[in-house]
């Protein structure tokens, strides 16, 4: 509202000579004395004015043009008096924008600066009171044109709260934290409370990769649902890191023990696991000379990891300090055949190496050297003649005196090439085969008792620099 001081009727009290309004305005002009008449133009045209006890009042046009016009007021009397000032006219409300922060951001504090600009940038520091904020800016230029903006902030005051439940079958759930769990497959239930809200969860198991779950909400409540899959027998342990949209952190973890096989071979073993099954392991390092007699105690300990360290070292596998299918392989039951030597050597645990004379590939048909693995067993077999030159003409052999296999068929994880017998015994300890290794047919049903589908086979040609051959063959 722009106000003005005149003096009737001796002298005029000057106003500014300046005045900030907007169309539609009223003007209030202050003056002392009563003039016989009033007029008032404002850019040229003359507009109403009013009379009270205050003094005048006058309205800008709402059509009046912005920008700077002149207003003028004509005090009728003997003198003439008068009085004109310029009228800088303004309709349009101040830009109003905020940078910072954005609406409904959720701030780890209790103040906060908002920054923005007003025809002109501003930063203001207000306090928060816990919870959500309703903040209302108000931007008013010279003219008082008003711009309004509200902001929603979130002053977050703590950090989120986690709690760890495995699924059971029946569908009731108990705490994870501490528990042997007899299953090496389970659901975790992760449930947290926050009044701002959870933006991200992560966990990782043994210290992998990190990962996502999905996450849903309930009011203030959030959960996530992880599904742990064929875990390692041994003690495993999760790791939680939880993230409110404020930035506060929380952290949980658990540890547990997965038991879930009591038979050596059925799942990976590592630290902490405990039963037969690393019974039967301490027994099997035992016979490789790892661990001693006193050793034997049913639990995966510090002692037993070194141990299988030290084997997998002696081996050549990678020292993990895991045992998993490769470690499993070289502690069982193993076949070493040295096609320089002819002769084949079973290594049992706990078992003194047994020993056969083989007959192996002809140099036109050699037997192939490598790691293979015992792929199938039969009794009786048949001969079908392999497709290769040597057999174009050949039929198929049935079971009985003249069968070139014998009486067992033990096939290798390569080829067509396996232990078999021989109706042709006067071959063993030559290499006079079309690629398989003969063996007198007392000795091959021998073996085939004492090895099983899956058990590792090396074969080497008997000048490798290896420690199986060193052993074997000094």
């Amino acid at each position: 509202m722009g106000l003005v001081a005149l003096a009737w009727p001796a002298h005029v009290q000057r106003g500014p000579a300046h005045l900030d309004c907007r169309p539609g305005q009223e003007i209030r002009l202050a003056l002392s004395g009563v003039p016989w008449g009033v007029k008032a133009r404002i850019d040229g045209r003359e507009v109403p004015v009013a009379r009270d006890w205050h003094g005048l009042r006058l309205t800008v046009p709402q059509d009046q043009r912005d920008g700077l016009v002149p207003l003028a007021v004509e005090l009728g009397g003997l003198r003439g008096e008068g009085w004109n000032c310029q009228l800088q006219v303004d309709s349009v409300p101040p830009k109003l924008s905020v940078a910072s922060p954005r609406e409904g951001a959720a701030l780890a504090a209790e103040s906060v600066t908002l920054s923005g600009s007003a025809d002109g940038p501003f930063r203001l520091n207000l306090g928060l009171g816990p919870g959500w904020n309703e903040i209302q800016l108000v931007a008013r230029d010279a003219a008082g044109n008003e711009s309004r903006l509200q902001r929603r902030v979130f002053s977050d005051r703590k950090s989120p709260s986690l709690s760890l439940e495995r699924l059971l079958a029946d569908g009731s759930s108990e705490p994870l934290r501490g528990k042997d769990s007899p299953k090496d497959s389970f659901r975790v239930r992760v449930l947290m409370q926050d009044d701002s809200g959870i933006a991200a969860l992560r966990y990782r198991l043994d210290g992998s990769k990190w990962q996502k779950p999905a996450l849903t909400s309930q009011g203030q409540s959030w959960q996530a649902l992880i599904p742990l899959r064929n875990l390692p027998e041994g003690s495993r342990k999760l790791e939680f890191e939880a993230i409110d949209r404020a930035g506060r952190k929380a952290t949980e973890e658990a540890d547990f023990l997965v038991d879930s096989s009591e038979e050596l071979g059925n799942k990976m073993i590592t630290l902490g696991a405990r039963g037969q099954d690393i019974f039967q392991l301490q027994r099997r390092l035992v016979d490789a000379g790892m661990l001693n007699e006193e050793q034997i105690t049913g639990e995966f300990d510090a002692s037993t990891e070194t141990a299988v360290k030290e084997f997998q070292k002696r081996e050549g596998l990678p020292t993990t300090g895991r045992v998993a299918q490769l470690t499993l392989a070289a502690l069982g039951p193993r076949i070493f055949v040295n096609l320089n030597q002819f002769e084949l050597v079973l290594d049992r645990p706990g078992e003194a190496p047994v020993r056969f004379p083989v007959a192996c590939g002809q140099p036109a048909y050699p037997t192939p050297t490598g790691a293979f693995t015992v792929a199938e067993k039969v009794k009786d077999p048949s001969w079908i003649p392999p497709d290769s030159p040597w057999a174009r003409e050949a039929e198929t052999i049935p079971p009985g005196p003249s069968n070139p296999l014998g009486t067992r068929w033990i096939g290798l994880s390569w080829g067509s090439v396996g232990f078999h017998g021989t109706n042709a015994d006067w071959s063993i300890g030559s290499a006079s085969s079309h690629g398989c290794l003969r063996m007198h047919i007392y000795d091959v049903e021998a073996l085939y008792d004492m090895v099983k589908e899956g058990t590792p086979v090396t074969i080497y040609g008997g000048s490798e620099d290896s420690p199986h051959l060193k052993r074997y063959w000094p």
